[in-house]
């Protein structure tokens, strides 16, 4: 029988660490008594950033959650050469029982990711080529990762520039472009440029210096970057006044993704307290460049090795839906820009701690705990009984690309049947299975999956799914620029080809909800109801986790309520 999964103490960036209060213990601390326990307790206490680790400590009870967990798998393998499987884990949650697991494990057959060899060819990554092809198709799209900062102070501007400018020189990726020879795409890394400069723009006449600023960094965030020529990675910083600005960065998805975002504001910060000397600024030292993680990939998923991840997908995904038949306004007339919406809404307190105790009730994560209700909800809406999720997933995996800005985010499709006439209860424990399994086959790109498995598509809409759940580990690490106040502003909402993208952070005891939505097929109002509608359903499996999922008495009672469909099944 499993050990309890406990609810996850907070979510937030790729990278990031769950912070709060450290929790109390409530049994005495047991030393390690053996080398593998010893080992394990100095890793644990690494990744949660505590000191009073026991060997009969549960993992989750210590305030661990999935992206520790991850953490925690990923230095076992560079430890000891042993690849522990998500679902092995959360049965092993202490330190007692991951010790006597890992210790009788042989040599993983998945690869440590190390330098390739001299003579390796510029190959892209899986998910690099794909991009790069789209980019063929539609030349100079928009395919941009975008963040940006407002930054209050005694700005330094020239030390932010040598900071940018080190950042850029430690990461090949962002010095990275994409010729094409003879039809193929290589990966050519340019050399560091000693007089690489930051832009800057000037707004602080404008009648409105901040909305000028926003218009002149939502141009550069749609600025279409030349995959051949580049550059790939912009930086820009606007004046508003000399003590107020803010920096923007976009770059192109081949070399960057959100994850990315966070490293380098992490790494920014380190190198501006530093005076943007990198000796100073004390970073950790990057054993492989992306290159060689593309050359990895490239061989790691060649014969066998994808054959046995693709042989999960086609199993979990056989006789899935091909489309997620949501109630919607009718399609946007042909010709006309797609838009998107965004919408924000938080749980309170008291509705935060019961999501948490719900999970610790039933073994689940608050990620399992959400694509529970996620699912319950869009099966309520759709009429179907089988529901398939696109989830992020960071590939930041090995130790050495755990610092390492470049293209890792791969999207899996799990699956939630919901046939039957299910309680929240047993749907919380197929949320489970189905987000476990899917963590112990996260390597195969979603674009091979999709080539493998996905024979029937339905034109103009995503195949496979068409909304994603993202639980992110909100980053508590201090990232300012010492008497500069770092505040993180809001980016444009970007049109999408998913119905729905929820994303999900906790902070500060309360967990936020941040809904962007399809504004051609749903209005805010129907984005509110489906927040809502999980909510209520919450409330509901708190008091009664014996609650049917399809009890119409839990629906959220709103005013814009879409209309029942007639109950479809694969």
């Amino acid at each position: 029988m499993a050990h309890p999964a406990r609810a996850e103490a907070t979510t937030g960036s790729a990278d990031g660490a769950a912070s709060g209060t450290i929790s109390r213990r409530s049994a005495p601390l047991v030393p390690p008594r053996t080398p593998h326990e010893e080992s394990m307790v100095a890793i644990w206490r690494d990744v949660l950033d505590r000191p009073d680790i026991g060997v009969l400590d549960d993992f989750f009870d210590l305030d661990g959650n999935s992206m520790h967990a991850i953490r925690v798998i990923t230095q076992i393998r560079e430890t000891y050469g042993v690849s522990v499987r998500a679902i092995d884990f959360f049965e092993s949650p202490t330190v007692e029982t991951l010790a006597a697991f890992v210790a009788a494990q042989t040599a993983p057959e998945r690869p440590v990711v190390g330098p390739r060899p001299p003579d390796a060819e510029p190959v892209l990554s899986l998910d690099q080529h794909r991009l790069w092809l789209a980019d063929q198709l539609v030349p100079g799209g928009a395919y941009n990762v975008h963040g940006r900062r407002r930054l209050l102070g005694p700005l330094d501007v020239g030390v932010l520039e040598a900071s940018i400018r080190a950042i850029r020189d430690r990461h090949e990726t962002l010095r990275t472009r994409f010729p094409d020879i003879d039809g193929e795409p290589l990966q050519i890394v340019d050399d560091p440029d000693p007089g690489w400069r930051l832009r800057i723009a000037d707004v602080s006449d404008a009648a409105d210096p901040l909305a000028a600023a926003v218009r002149v960094l939502d141009e550069d965030a749609m600025t279409s970057l030349n995959l051949a020529e580049g550059p790939l990675f912009l930086s820009l910083l606007v004046k508003l006044s000399d003590s107020d600005h803010v920096l923007g960065i976009t770059a192109h998805h081949t070399v960057c993704d959100n994850g990315s975002v966070a490293l380098f504001v992490k790494e920014l910060s380190a190198l501006y307290r530093a005076g943007g000397d990198p000796a100073r600024a004390e970073l950790a030292p990057l054993t492989i460049q992306y290159r060689d993680f593309a050359v990895w990939q490239r061989q790691w998923l060649a014969g066998d090795a994808i054959n046995r991840e693709l042989d999960y997908w086609r199993e979990h995904l056989a006789g899935a839906p091909k489309e997620l038949t949501l109630p919607a306004a009718a399609p946007p007339a042909v010709g006309s820009a797609a838009r998107g919406g965004r919408l924000r809404a938080a749980l309170p307190v008291d509705e935060t701690a019961a999501l948490h105790e719900l999970g610790r009730t039933h073994d689940v994560t608050v990620f399992m705990t959400l694509l529970a209700l996620f699912t319950s909800v869009l099966a309520r809406w759709s009429g179907q009984r089988d529901v398939v999720v696109g989830v992020p997933m960071t590939g930041r995996t090995d130790a050495g690309t755990r610092g390492l800005i470049g293209l890792f985010f791969n999207t899996l499709p799990i699956r939630v049947r919901l046939d039957g006439d299910p309680t929240v209860a047993e749907v919380l424990g197929r949320a489970r299975e189905a987000a476990l399994g899917g963590y112990a086959h996260p390597d195969v790109p979603l674009d091979v999956i999709v080539r493998h498995v996905s024979r029937t598509r339905v034109r103009d809409r995503t195949p496979l799914f068409q909304v994603m759940l993202n639980v992110v580990d909100v980053n508590r690490g201090d990232t300012g620029l010492g008497d500069v106040v770092d505040e993180p502003m809001d980016s444009p909402v970007l049109p999408s080809k998913l119905d729905f993208l929820l994303t999900v952070r906790e902070m500060d005891g309360s967990v936020h909800l941040e809904l962007e939505f399809d504004a051609d097929r749903y209005d805010e109002a129907r984005a509110r109801d489906l927040v809502e509608e999980m909510r209520t359903l919450l409330r509901a499996a708190c008091a009664d986790p014996g609650t049917a999922v399809f009890d119409e008495r839990t629906a959220a009672p709103t005013a814009s309520a879409p209309p029942a469909p007639k109950e479809t099944r694969p």
